[in-house]
């Protein structure tokens, strides 16, 4: 059977998809197409119901979740840290909702907690703009202050940036529960059956991976952009671990959490969902 499966460029995503890009693990007759593309365009991909398996950003699964399943293995959870709000060095703020922010997305789970943050009934004076280009935006001034997802969470200050708030560890002292950012999904219409091997097979890629660091990690920095082996190590290690290896009763909670804000950031009335990631245990 072949199988789309699409995930990011980015290093924590390669660090688990190894077991599978690579063919170490027995795929049991399953071929994977692996589609690499940013998270933004997965969201808008997940939205068009284009790929069978996919990486999202948790914060659209409530605009996705009639056509897919959360699985219960892939997920990037942040305990005590996460996304970042950085500005200018010396810059004050004393009401940061009034301030341009530039975001990579509405469509991201950074920008659904921000919101949370801000404690917002309404969209905010945010600027949408590709990931990368967000910290040169903030030095040159055309934006205020800047949300920083991926590598860019520990680099920033290599950039002559400083930090507003770490949103993941003020998400941790507000509701005392890890900050649940991305996971992945598959199409509900494949068989039950179907949907619990792909899903044991993502598990058996993260495990083989984090029981093979070193080559793993190898392949993970191919998607570095440029950082060095020690803060990619670094980034890897706090998103690829065993929250990573099943979702787990306080995360699922979390994402109910999450998920209040979704009206707002997406402008429409939005049903409460289940929350049924595909069983495997």
């Amino acid at each position: 059977m072949n199988v789309t499966v699409a995930h990011t460029p980015d290093a924590d995503d390669a660090f688990m998809f190894y077991g599978l890009a690579s063919g170490k693990i027995n795929t049991e007759g399953f071929e994977f197409e692996h589609i690499v593309n940013d998270i933004h365009s997965l969201n808008l991909d997940a939205l068009n119901s284009k790929w069978d398996i996919s990486a999202i950003s948790f914060a659209i699964y409530p605009l996705i979740y009639k056509r897919y399943q959360l699985l219960p293995c892939g997920a990037s959870v942040g305990d005590g840290y996460g996304p970042v709000v950085v500005a200018k060095a010396g810059s004050t703020f004393e009401n940061l909702a009034s301030r341009k922010i530039g975001i990579p997305g509405i469509t991201t789970s950074a920008y659904l907690v921000l919101l949370h943050y801000l404690k917002a009934d309404e969209p905010q004076n945010a600027v949408e703009m590709e990931f990368t280009e967000i910290p040169s935006r903030v030095l040159a001034g055309s934006i205020d202050a800047g949300l920083l997802i991926h590598e860019a969470q520990i680099t920033y200050r290599e950039m002559n940036l400083e930090l507003v708030v770490d949103l993941g560890d003020w998400w941790k002292k507000e509701f005392g529960i890890p900050l649940p950012l991305g996971g992945n999904v598959i199409r509900r219409t494949l068989p039950e059956e179907i949907k619990r091997k792909l899903a044991l097979l993502l598990r058996k890629s993260i495990e083989f991976s984090l029981s093979n660091p070193t080559e793993a990690m190898a392949y993970a920095m191919e998607y570095s952009r440029g950082i060095n082996a020690n803060k990619i190590q670094s980034f890897v290690s706090l998103y690829v671990n065993e929250n990573s290896l099943n979702l787990k009763p306080e995360v699922v909670r979390a994402l109910k959490i999450l998920f209040s804000k979704s009206n707002v950031a997406f402008g429409k009335k939005l049903q409460e969902i289940e929350i049924d990631p595909v069983q495997i245990d």
